[in-house]
């Protein structure tokens, strides 16, 4: 038997879903972080033992970059499967510029609600329920720890070539989030990784692990 171990995203619980995701493989064991677990290890991932002993390696968007910046510690022979990964938030034809992360990380603590519901409209299709569940989720998270998320978007970034061999990236062709340019970086910059784009799939989990 397998261990998989799911990141979450941004301001998010993947075990909420755990049910749908686990069918991605339904003879492993499966375990969820959360972010708000994943906040306090942002440099040093791997001291989480459900990560150091994963066989395989699920992270999405902001997850996907903390995995990319902790590379150098990832076991050999770690499967990887990165969704909607975020490389560069700052960079692209479509990237937020660094004054207005920052801004988010400050609105996102005086009114986490707006703040987050204009995330979640870019989030592209999904059952309004799903949604509910994503909002509902994230407001029980304190909103200064959703705020250090986006001052972390706001420097961690990928601008030079890595070499991740055994990563499959899946990218929702209908996801305004992380939009067309990130999917064209991570061509460019994820060597030995497979690299692809789900149709009619949005920012949701669900639809990219499919």
């Amino acid at each position: 038997m397998s261990n998989w171990t799911w990141l979450s995203g941004l301001a998010s619980d993947l075990s909420v879903w755990e049910d749908e995701l686990s069918l991605a493989d339904l003879e492993s064991e499966h375990t969820f972080i959360s972010y708000a677990e994943e906040i306090p290890v942002l440099q040093d991932l791997y001291s989480l033992s459900t990560v150091q002993n994963a066989d395989v390696l699920v992270g999405m968007d902001f997850s996907a970059l903390v995995m990319l910046q902790n590379l150098s510690k990832r076991p050999r022979g770690q499967r990887w499967i990165l969704l909607a990964p975020i490389l560069n938030f700052c960079s692209g034809e479509d990237g937020w510029p660094e004054k207005q992360v920052l801004l988010m990380a400050k609105e996102v603590q005086k009114m986490p609600k707006v703040a987050l519901q204009g995330i979640l409209d870019l989030f592209g299709p999904a059952d309004e329920s799903n949604q509910d569940l994503w909002m509902e989720t994230a407001l029980k998270m304190k909103p200064e720890v959703i705020a250090e998320g986006f001052e972390y978007l706001a420097k961690a970034k990928v601008e030079e070539p890595l070499s991740v061999p055994n990563c499959e990236v899946h990218f929702g062709k209908d996801d305004e989030w992380i939009t067309a340019s990130t999917v064209e970086q991570a061509k460019e910059l994820l060597k030995e990784s497979t690299v692809t784009v789900r149709p009619k799939a949005g920012h949701w989990a669900m639809s990219l692990i499919g």
